[in-house]
């Protein structure tokens, strides 16, 4: 990740070591919102989910904010991370507007709720869960 990345404007099309990841179709969730996109791993494609940025990356995980439907027409962000060999996505946390990815840190993941870096969160690692999609 780049440091002046935001949600708004990232890197469509990354590689860090072996790992290819690539945005396809991407589109701003309104006037100056953030962008998702559909995801490609190392050129398979994350089917039936958007996706935001910008992403940290470890040696088996990509973490990314996954823009999904909420209640009816309402779609928001989850924090999501999805395993480099398996693809399996797996998300954390409530319903948000903006995840703005900022380190992972003794078993923590950190972000700002915000794309001007005011309101910070965090989760555990630990408490990520498999989304059955």
């Amino acid at each position: 990740m780049r440091k002046f990345d935001t949600p708004i404007d990232f890197l469509t099309e990354i590689k860090v070591d072996d790992v290819e990841i690539v945005y396809n179709n991407t589109f701003e969730i309104g006037q100056g919102g953030p962008k998702v996109g559909y995801l490609s791993i190392n050129g398979e494609l994350i089917p039936n989910n958007y996706f935001g940025g910008p992403i940290l990356l470890d040696d088996q995980y990509i973490y990314i904010p996954i823009y999904m439907k909420r209640f009816l027409l309402s779609w928001r962000f989850k924090l999501a991370r999805i395993n480099l060999s398996s693809l399996k996505i797996d998300i954390v946390g409530k319903w948000k507007s903006v995840i703005f990815l900022d380190r992972i840190e003794n078993g923590m993941i950190f972000f700002y709720e915000d794309a001007g870096k005011i309101h910070a969160n965090q989760y555990k690692l630990s408490e990520f869960v498999y989304l059955h999609v």
